[in-house]
């Protein structure tokens, strides 16, 4: 059980250094301090997760196609999924409202 717990922690701790972006075609993740990772998310994004906490603040977890691995899995199962690589906006306020506006603006657009 200890290394899911500090596994948790260990997400926590990364996204306070982490800065998250929505466009209207984008979801956009950048990552680190000192040298920066951006990472670009379209509509290739699957298995969209709300996790919401009881303090208005929350996890929205999604998978994408892992282009490392090669394979596409048609099922979003866990973690593991083959083919996807699970990526998210973790301790974000208001996951409601930003998983709707993942799903109008990325997933969905009219």
């Amino acid at each position: 059980m200890l290394p899911l717990i500090s596994s948790i922690i260990s997400e926590h701790d990364k996204a306070k250094s982490t800065i998250y972006g929505l466009t209207d075609q984008r979801a956009i993740i950048i990552s680190g301090a000192g040298s920066r990772s951006i990472k670009s998310y379209y509509k290739d994004i699957r298995g969209l997760e709300r996790i919401e906490l009881t303090n208005d603040k929350g996890d929205i977890l999604f998978a994408r196609p892992d282009n490392r691995i090669g394979a596409y899995g048609n099922a979003f199962q866990t973690r593991q999924s083959f083919g996807l690589q699970l990526v998210g906006f973790i301790g974000i306020p208001n996951p409601r409202e930003v998983e709707n506006l993942i799903i109008t603006h990325i997933l969905d657009p009219r």
